[in-house]
């Protein structure tokens, strides 16, 4: 019976230590949403907000087909990587390093019957950088702009 609670106790610390340690290694100011429509609706509905909002589609990635290439059977996956030159001006004149952290991307993703967004939040992204605060939480807005009307 000891052994038996040894191993139960070992087993719960490990299982919280593995959610501890998921919750830690999150990508800093990541946002989920569910769309209230189907998977081909959402990127449809994706494209024309990201252009209704004035940005633009850099490149469109095919999640699926790619892994698909190495034998790995996936649900739909696409991912958009979206910005718009004028921003770039607020980025060079304060901290030309934080091109790093551009293009925004957008990942929308079949996950059983339902269709998730997600996205990285511009101000985590910039955070590390200086003097993009502004320009971080202009762009958060707008992301949540987009998404929030592609998920409706």
């Amino acid at each position: 019976m000891q052994t038996s609670y040894k191993t139960t106790v070992k087993a719960v610390v490990f299982g919280t230590l593995l959610l501890m340690a998921g919750s830690v290694l999150a990508a800093p100011g990541v946002v989920e949403k569910t769309s209230n429509n189907d998977f081909n609706q959402t990127v449809q509905k994706i494209k024309s907000s990201v252009t209704a909002n004035k940005l633009v589609i850099l490149k469109e990635l095919n999640q699926q087909k790619m892994v698909k290439m190495v034998g790995v059977h996936a649900e739909p996956s696409i991912s958009f990587e979206v910005f718009h030159p004028r921003f770039g001006k607020a980025i060079h004149a304060n901290d030309n390093s934080a091109f790093l952290a551009v293009p925004l991307r957008i990942l929308v993703q079949q996950d059983g019957n339902k269709v998730k967004v997600y996205y990285q939040q511009a101000s985590a992204l910039f955070a590390p950088y200086n003097g993009l605060d502004d320009l971080g939480r202009q762009l958060d807005k707008l992301m949540a702009n987009i998404v929030d009307a592609a998920t409706k």
